[in-house]
C-alpha cells in the first residue's frame, strides 16, 4: 500500500432507506421508487448516527430513494446538497424489476441469488446461457462498475471523507470487487453503513 493510499480519508457506503417495494419484497433494480415514511425516519436516525464520522461530502445514485436519503443525511450534517453519480445505480434486474422475489420461478431465483458467500459467476452464466435472465446485469459487471465509480470519486475528491448513498446489491458487489473477488460480503439492511477497509481504500486509490 502506498503512503498516499494509507492516509486517504475514509469512504463510507450506506444503503438507502426503506421503500414500499422493499417492504413488499419486490425487486427494485433501477426503477425509481421513493422512500416511504419508515425510510425517511430511518434516514434521519442514520444521519444522527453518522455524527462525528468526519464526513465532508455526500454522493448518491441518481434514483430518488438514494437522493432523498442522502439529502436528509447531508442536511443533518450541515453539508452541501449531495451530488449524483449514475455509477452508483443499483444492479439492473431487467424484466424482473417489480416482481416479488418469492414469486420468481425457482430456477430464476437460484440464478439471481446463488448465495452471498461464493463467486456467483458460474451459476449466473448457466442462467444466461439458458435464456432465463433477460435484461439482467451480471453480478461481476455490477461490482466492477461500482468499484470503478469509487475509484473515480476518490480521484475526484481526494481530500474528502465521502459518504456514498447507494443500493444493497451494488454496495455488496462493489465491496467484493474492491477485495478482488477473494472475499464475499453479506447483504445490507436499509440504512446499514459500511466503511471501506484499509485494503479496500488502497484498491480505490490505486
Amino acid at each position: 500500500m502506498s503512503a498516499a493510499a494509507s492516509s486517504s480519508p475514509a469512504i463510507f457506503f450506506v444503503r438507502h432507506g426503506q421503500t414500499d417495494w422493499n417492504k413488499a419484497g419486490k425487486l427494485q433494480g433501477q426503477v425509481d421508487i421513493p422512500l416511504n415514511e419508515t425510510g425517511k425516519a430511518q434516514a434521519q436516525t442514520a444521519a444522527e448516527q453518522l455524527d462525528g464520522r468526519g464526513i465532508t461530502r455526500v454522493v448518491t445514485s441518481t434514483l430518488g430513494r438514494a437522493m432523498e436519503t442522502g439529502g436528509i443525511i447531508a442536511a443533518h450534517l450541515g453539508l452541501d446538497a449531495p451530488s449524483q453519480d449514475e455509477g452508483l445505480l443499483e444492479r439492473a434486474y431487467g424484466e424482473f424489476e417489480g416482481v416479488r422475489d418469492g414469486d420468481l420461478p425457482d430456477d430464476v431465483r437460484e440464478t439471481l441469488h446463488p448465495g452471498h458467500e461464493r463467486d456467483p459467476r458460474d451459476a449466473e452464466e448457466a442462467g444466461f446461457a439458458a435464456g432465463i435472465m433477460p435484461g439482467v446485469e451480471r453480478s461481476y459487471d455490477c461490482g466492477v462498475r461500482g468499484a470503478e465509480t469509487v475509484k473515480r470519486l476518490r480521484s475526484q475528491y481526494p481530500e474528502d471523507t465521502l459518504l456514498l448513498v447507494s443500493h444493497g446489491t451494488l454496495i455488496r458487489l462493489t465491496l467484493n470487487a474492491l477485495d478482488d473477488w477473494k472475499r464475499y460480503h453479506p447483504g445490507l439492511d436499509n440504512l446499514e453503513v459500511r466503511e471501506l477497509t484499509s485494503a479496500q481504500l488502497a484498491a480505490a486509490s490505486s
